[in-house]
């Protein structure tokens, strides 16, 4: 039993303890909320935020009559004036802006934003036609010679019996080898997988470059090496010179009654951008007026009724002009395609090479069907 009465009474001596520890650190917060009660009191200068001479916007509050018959609950709501002018400075020192760190709101819009594309080109207007070798072999006429006439003759005159014209037509064998166009690029195989679109991009700006590739070829190829035999090579076309006093909208209509001389139909004209909008710009001497028609009308790209086509590829201060039908071929042996695999030691450095490529030549198979010179002297 005393030993229970001691138990009891250590019991309660621990719990006052206790409770004399609880009070005391009651008291000391109670201390420092009443010290900072009057600190707010002070002003904000005390507490660290920038001071101002006038009333607060909580003091504002507190003492306007119509926040105390609120608060009494004598009304229901009232409106409570407050001097804007009194507030300013505060509001301006505490303004919350992007400038000040902290806060950042971006939306990212979903995919990449490629460079400029062209999107007309030459090989669209071309008689293409599929095939299957590394090589095309064709037989081209190279001269004929046209003795065409009604039989007859001898003195007196005899229409039978007589030996017909003979005329003269010779031929020449070509090999047009198809060249490979192609390109690549490489990238890791991280940044493919976490870059949303990364790779349809790649794949779309890797084929536009083959098709720059194959304007420039088609106009300008020399023909040596792996290049094609493009139209504005040598023997590949009728030489036109133009005259002297003449415009370029003359120098064209001269090139079409040459080209028709030849048998041809001429259909296309290439032309730079910059003298074909030159030729827009053509105004009548007397009026004033556009050559070409009212700039706010409908003006299609045409000279001379024959359609234009514009491209970079094309010298500037040339033309060229062709029948697309009688020319000749485009041939393609494979179409762009866009492969992806490891070189060498891509596998271990997580590295894909991207390839496009695409196989094809044109064949040049009538060079009086094609003209081109310089526009003007």
């Amino acid at each position: 039993m005393a030993e229970l009465r001691e138990n009891f009474e250590s019991f309660i001596q621990n719990q006052k303890s206790e409770v004399a520890e609880a009070k005391a650190i009651a008291q000391g917060v109670a201390a420092n909320l009443f010290e900072l009660e009057q600190k707010i009191g002070e002003g904000p200068s005390v507490l660290g935020y920038s001071t101002h001479t006038g009333a607060s916007l909580a003091n504002s509050l507190v003492t306007s009559d119509a926040w105390g018959a609120v608060a009494g609950k004598r009304q229901i709501k009232s409106a409570i004036d407050v001097k804007a002018g009194s507030l300013l400075p505060a509001v301006e020192a505490n303004t919350i802006k992007y400038d000040t760190g902290g806060l950042s709101v971006t939306e990212h819009q979903p995919g990449i934003v490629s460079g400029m594309t062209r999107r007309r080109w030459l090989r669209q207007r071309l008689v293409t036609v599929p095939t299957q070798g590394g090589s095309v072999e064709y037989s081209r006429e190279l001269s004929f010679t046209n003795n065409a006439a009604p039989q007859g003759g001898g003195s007196p005159f005899e229409h039978e019996g007589v030996a017909k014209a003979e005329s003269v037509i010779t031929y020449e064998l070509i090999d047009q080898k198809v060249a490979t166009v192609a390109h690549f690029i490489k990238a890791s195989k991280q940044i493919l997988s976490d870059v949303s679109m990364l790779q349809n991009t790649l794949d779309a700006r890797l084929r536009y470059g083959l098709e720059i590739a194959v304007e420039n070829q088609l106009l300008n190829g020399t023909g040596v090496g792996a290049n094609m035999s493009g139209l504005t090579k040598s023997g590949n076309y009728t030489a036109f010179t133009p005259t002297t006093g003449d415009t370029a909208l003359d120098s064209i209509s001269r090139a079409i009654a040459t080209l028709e001389g030849n048998e041809a139909q001429p259909d296309v004209i290439i032309l730079h951008p910059t003298d074909f909008r030159a030729m827009q710009r053509v105004k009548a001497s007397g009026s004033g007026e556009y050559m070409f028609g009212a700039p706010g009308g409908t003006n299609n790209e045409a000279v001379w009724n024959r359609a234009v086509h514009v491209t970079p590829a094309m010298g500037t201060g040339n033309f060229l002009m062709l029948d697309t039908a009688q020319m000749g071929v485009f041939f393609t042996r494979e179409d762009a395609q866009v492969h992806v695999g490891y070189v060498n030691d891509d596998f271990t450095s997580n590295l894909v090479t991207l390839l496009a490529e695409l196989r094809a030549t044109l064949a040049v198979q009538r060079p009086t069907a094609v003209i081109y010179g310089a526009l003007t002297t």
